[in-house]
């Protein structure tokens, strides 16, 4: 996939009915101290980052400025409900592989 300026990204789109809509390929650091801040900023009432090494999704909710004020952490085992899709559930495990 390309970005809008041409650049070559790590992202491919999900399908539409079930969450994550999209998934990007990117190291831990980028995601949790650059990306994570700028959706917070930008509003995004919801951020998962999947760290499949150490087999845990770490869920960001209610952004305020440039940091979420809740974050939770889901393992194997546990089953997760998007904000945005209150009657869907995603098994953990599922996400993991």
């Amino acid at each position: 996939m390309r970005a809008a300026s041409g650049a070559s990204t790590n992202c491919s789109r999900g399908p539409s009915a079930r969450p994550p809509s999209w998934t990007c390929k990117t190291p831990w650091y980028s995601a949790n101290e650059i990306k994570i801040p700028l959706y917070a900023r930008a509003g995004i009432p919801e951020a998962w980052v999947v760290d499949v090494a150490a087999e845990r999704i770490e869920v960001y909710e209610d952004p305020i400025a440039e940091q979420y004020t809740r974050v939770r952490t889901a393992s194997r085992g546990d089953v997760l409900t998007p904000l945005q899709f209150p009657n869907v559930t995603v098994a953990a495990d599922e996400i993991l592989g």
